[in-house]
């Protein structure tokens, strides 16, 4: 690890895209990239409690978080980021039942 950078990285796949970084970090922090119709972050650091901001950050958008990894492992994070987001068996068996 070279100094400046994180320990550990967050990916997260955005559906749809939101206004701003999410809460408690600025847009030098996080850094973003677009791939097709979706954008990815990739946020370094988790602070104390940024589950839950990040959860509440995403709460009315379509998006897949991958969990922390550290730095050198960031490729991982992202890959599991770019899974296309699953809906529940509840939601698929409603699509195929006509409802």
């Amino acid at each position: 690890m070279q100094d400046g950078e994180p320990i550990t990285v967050q990916a997260v796949a955005l559906y749809s895209l939101p206004a701003v970084p999410p809460p408690g970090r600025s847009d030098g922090e996080v850094a973003t990239g677009i791939k097709g119709v979706v954008s990815h972050l990739l946020i370094p650091d988790l602070m104390p409690g940024m589950p839950g901001v990040l959860a509440r950050w995403l709460e009315s958008r379509t998006a897949v978080v991958a969990p922390a990894v550290p730095f050198e492992d960031a490729m991982v994070s992202l890959s599991w980021a770019r899974k296309p987001p699953q809906t529940s068996g509840l939601q698929r068996d409603a699509r195929r039942n006509g409802r």
